[in-house]
C-alpha cells in the first residue's frame, strides 16, 4: 500500500525538475513537515538560494525532503522564502536519489511484464517455463549474471496476481499461473477427450482416490529416487476451489500405486514434475505465506462436543 494526493477534477500541469539537494529528516522532523507543510524550516531556508524555476525554460530547481522509515518524499521549490512554497508529494521518491536505482527499477518491471504477458497467453496448462536466455536478454548485458537481480525478478514475479507460485530452476522461471489470466488453458474436458481417442486411462488420478481420508501419506515420484514428500492429511475437502485450480497438476497426477514401503504408507504418483510434489507437501505442511494457505487451504472441522450428563 501507498499513499497519494488526490485532487478533485484534477488539472495535471506537469513540469521539468531536477533535484538539487536532498534532506533526509528524522521520522518525527518529517511527519512534522508533512502535516505543516507551510510553516517555517530552517532547513529550507538554508538551501532556499538553490531553490528557483528558471524563466527561460520553465524546469524546476528543487529540493527532495524525505523521512526515516519513510519511502516517500516531498519536491519543495520555497522561491527563496523558508517554508514549502511550491511543493509535490511523491510516492517512492527514494528512487529520485539515485539515477542508477531507477534504471535497474525499470529494467526489472518491464522483465515481469513480459514475462507474464508471454506466459499467460502462452500455457495451455497454467504452467510455462520461461528460459534462462529470455531473462538474461530482458535483464540486459551486464546485469543478467547477477544473482540479487535474479532473486528480486522472483519476488516481483510473487507479487503479480496473474502468478500462483514461481521456481527460479537451472532452465529459468518455472511459473504457474492461476488458470482465470489463461485464456488458452484447455479444460480438463479437453484432457478426458485426448483419453477417450486413446490415452491411457488404467490408473486412476490423485484426485479420484481422495474420497478417501488418507492420514500421514508419503508422495513419491515415478522418476525420482528421493526422500518421500509427506502429507500428515488429505482428502477432497482439504482444498479450496482456488486451491484445487493452482494445484490442478497434482491433482491430475497419475497414482501408479499404494504400498507399504520404508517410510509408511507410500504413493507412487507420475505425470507430474517432482518438484511440484515438493511445493505440495511443503505447502500443506504451512511452507507459505500466511495468505496463500489460507486461500488455498480449508479450516479443518472442529469435533462438536457431546453433552454430557453430570450424575453427582
Amino acid at each position: 500500500m501507498i499513499q497519494a494526493v488526490f485532487e478533485r477534477k484534477p488539472d495535471f500541469r506537469l513540469r521539468d525538475v531536477v533535484i538539487e539537494t536532498v534532506i533526509r529528516l528524522l521520522k518525527e522532523e518529517y511527519e512534522q513537515f508533512l502535516s505543516s507543510p507551510c510553516d517555517s524550516y530552517e532547513f529550507i531556508e538554508k538551501n532556499s538560494k538553490s531553490m528557483l524555476m528558471d524563466e527561460k525554460n520553465g524546469v524546476f530547481y528543487c529540493m527532495l525532503v524525505t523521512g526515516e522509515g519513510y519511502r516517500d518524499g516531498v519536491l519543495v521549490e520555497a522561491e527563496g522564502y523558508p517554508y514549502a512554497r511550491y511543493a509535490s508529494y511523491v510516492p517512492d521518491a527514494t528512487a529520485l536519489c539515485y539515477d542508477s536505482l531507477s534504471r535497474v527499477n525499470g529494467i526489472l518491471a518491464k522483465a515481469v511484464e513480459e514475462i507474464v504477458e508471454e506466459g499467460t497467453n502462452k500455457t495451455t496448462t497454467g504452467n510455462w517455463m520461461t528460459d534462462r536466455s529470455k531473462v538474461e536478454t530482458l535483464l540486459g548485458e551486464g546485469q543478467s549474471e547477477n544473482p540479487r537481480l535474479w532473486k528480486l525478478l522472483q519476488d516481483m514475479l510473487r507479487e503479480r496476481q496473474e502468478v500462483s507460485l514461481v521456481d527460479c530452476v537451472e532452465e529459468g522461471f518455472d511459473i504457474y499461473y492461476y488458470l482465470d489470466f489463461c485464456p488458452n488453458y484447455i479444460p480438463e474436458e479437453g484432457e478426458a477427450a485426448v483419453q477417450e481417442a486413446g490415452a491411457d486411462v488404467k490408473s486412476p488420478r490423485l484426485k479420484d482416490i481422495l474420497c478417501t481420508h488418507w492420514e500421514n501419506i508419503h508422495l513419491v515420484h515415478t522418476e525420482v529416487d528421493n526422500v518421500p514428500h509427506t502429507i500428515a492429511e488429505l482428502d477432497s475437502g482439504t482444498l479450496t476451489e482456488a486451491g484445487k485450480k493452482v494445484w490442478a497438476d497434482v491433482l491430475n497426477a497419475k497414482v501408479e500405486r499404494v504400498y507399504q514401503g520404508l517410510y509408511g504408507l507410500q504413493m507412487e504418483l507420475s505425470g507430474v514434475k517432482p518438484g511440484r510434489l515438493e511445493a505440495f507437501s511443503g505447502m500443506l505442511g504451512g511452507y507459505c505465506s500466511e495468505q496463500e494457505y489460507e486461500t488455498w487451504v480449508n479450516e479443518p472441522e472442529r469435533e462438536t462436543v457431546s453433552p454430557q450428563l453430570n450424575n453427582s
